[in-house]
């Protein structure tokens, strides 16, 4: 029975987390934002959300609400979807151990757990993996929101947060995450004049390999390998290395 309501709630994700309101107070202006990538309606009604640090505990209990496939609905702002305040003391604003949210169904199952923080699990908090030990999203500043983005969408589950979330700068509650802009990492922000260059198509080239110490004489032998990551061909003549 158990097995049988996992997957009739496999759709529904936690997709956003607004855990850290900034320069806002945190009472009544946390949120998180759940969606359903699934193909039927789900009764939300009497579910819960468990937060904490060193341990869950329950936060939120849902009133009446259903999600329909494709939809998005957010929980805890006082202007949106399901009004309230997480309690007993807000989610957790991050620092130095991993913090975490998750949704139950109202029978206890847990449905999604979202881990955050720190480069590794610290706290011990157990993902929908049953383990402690899978990298959790990012932490991010105040009024930032970490979010659900697998390169193309949002809504999308592999189990691990750290690979499901990232930060987003301008969080968006009730709607989609948007794709993220592509930033280069060497930009000084010189846009020079009258420069109609196309970034889009070279950010998409990386470097993937290099052989730096070959066995025996390096000369001649040593070599970098470079990868197109996008769908169109980019002109790499004059670039250097």
């Amino acid at each position: 029975m158990l097995l049988f309501l996992a997957q009739s709630f496999a759709g529904v994700l936690v997709n956003e987390v607004y855990y850290d309101p900034d320069p806002e107070s945190d009472g009544g202006n946390e949120w998180i934002e759940l969606c359903n990538n699934g193909t039927e309606t789900v009764d939300l009604t009497g579910w819960t959300v468990e937060s904490g640090g060193g341990s869950f505990e329950t936060s939120f209990t849902l009133g009446a609400l259903t999600l329909a496939p494709g939809s998005y609905v957010v929980i805890g702002r006082t202007t949106r979807d399901l009004t309230g305040e997480f309690k007993p003391s807000n989610l957790q604003n991050g620092g130095s151990e991993t913090d975490g949210v998750r949704i139950l169904s109202a029978d206890g199952t847990v449905i999604d757990t979202v881990l955050y923080d720190t480069d590794s699990n610290t706290s011990g908090l157990l993902d929908d993996l049953g383990t402690s030990t899978s990298l959790p999203a990012p932490d991010v500043s105040g009024g930032h929101s970490i979010g659900r983005w697998n390169g193309s969408s949002d809504c999308t589950d592999t189990e691990v947060s750290g690979v499901d979330f990232i930060d987003y700068e301008i969080p968006s509650p009730g709607a989609a995450n948007p794709e993220p802009p592509v930033i280069d990492p060497w930009d000084t922000g010189d846009t020079g004049s009258g420069s109609t260059a196309d970034c889009t198509s070279t950010a998409d080239i990386r470097l993937n390999e290099l052989l730096s110490n070959p066995a025996g004489s390096d000369d001649g032998l040593e070599w970098i390998e470079l990868y197109n990551r996008g769908s169109a061909p980019v002109n790499v003549s004059g670039w250097i290395v």
